[in-house]
């Protein structure tokens, strides 16, 4: 199993491109928001939005098995920034 690493800014860019869907990216537009709220925007993004259990946005991580918060993962961008 591949481990999984964070990358973010020009690291992320020069990786390949061509599997966006695993990358997380315009994760900002869903910080604070309730998943009836981004209904539209999710179709928009390469990854899968999903609605927790109080209707808050979770985002679904594969290569971890892990559903994260919009929060969550702009906080590991700001720590390995």
């Amino acid at each position: 199993m591949q481990k999984w690493r964070s990358l973010s800014g020009s690291n992320r860019q020069a990786s390949s491109s061509h599997e966006s869907s695993k990358y997380f990216y315009s994760v900002k537009r869903f910080i604070g928001r309730k998943f009836d709220e981004v209904t539209n925007e999710s179709t928009e993004v390469s990854y899968k939005v999903l609605r927790d259990g109080t209707g808050n946005v979770k985002l679904d991580c594969p290569a971890q098995g892990k559903q994260f918060s919009p929060e969550e993962i702009a906080a590991q961008v700001l720590r390995n920034w």
